[in-house]
């Protein structure tokens, strides 16, 4: 190998974005995942609600645990777990540019600095991918700005705060039953409720 295939395959290996872009995706769709986990769970446990654990789709299911259970969530809290659930569909189905939108009102950290620069080598146009759609600039385009811009650290805290408050909400629904079943029955375990 003669230096200038050397030089090539460094840059190749430095500049490759699957490397640096897809596993912080994975990390975020892997929040996403354990979020609506969550939330079923949550859905599962409330009598209300376990017919629609399963079947019903995260969308509709996340607005049922909010009308059941919302009482025991702050303001915060119901935000956060219904942004949740629309941040989600968008990251899981790759609507890279839709998710990122989503996130921006409950991120403030995602940057708007050094943008992705998308160049048409046909026409010689040159846009930054933030200002475009997942559609026009593709899934790569916003692969690249998605992990530039912290969309997808983002998005994993944002999922963290989501799976936080859904465990807080049950965990103060749980402390409501017993309060209003006046005996102290934080030492059982039921068949129907996680131990």
């Amino acid at each position: 190998m003669d230096s200038a295939e050397r030089s090539t395959a460094a840059a190749a290996t430095v500049l490759n974005p699957h490397e640096i872009f897809v596993p912080l995706f994975a990390r975020a769709a892997a929040y996403a995942c354990v979020f609506e986990l969550k939330a079923r769970l949550v859905a599962g446990v409330v009598p209300s609600l376990q017919r629609a654990s399963v079947p019903d789709e995260l969308s509709r299911l996340v607005p049922k645990i909010l009308d059941a259970l919302g009482q025991f969530a702050s303001a915060r809290e119901r935000l956060v777990i219904d942004s949740c659930a629309r941040i989600r569909n968008k990251l899981i189905h790759l609507e890279l540019s839709r998710a990122t939108g989503r996130l921006v009102p409950l991120a403030e950290h995602i940057r708007q600095t050094v943008p992705v620069i998308q160049v048409n080598l046909e026409s010689g146009e040159i846009k930054k991918v933030r200002d475009t759609s997942t559609t026009d600039a593709g899934v790569f385009g916003w692969l690249l700005e998605g992990g530039q811009s912290g969309a997808f650290n983002a998005a994993v805290a944002i999922f963290s705060e989501g799976i936080a408050a859904l465990d807080g909400l049950i965990d103060r629904w749980h402390a409501k039953r017993q309060g209003d079943s006046g005996a102290d029955k934080s030492h059982e375990v039921s068949r129907d409720e996680p131990p």
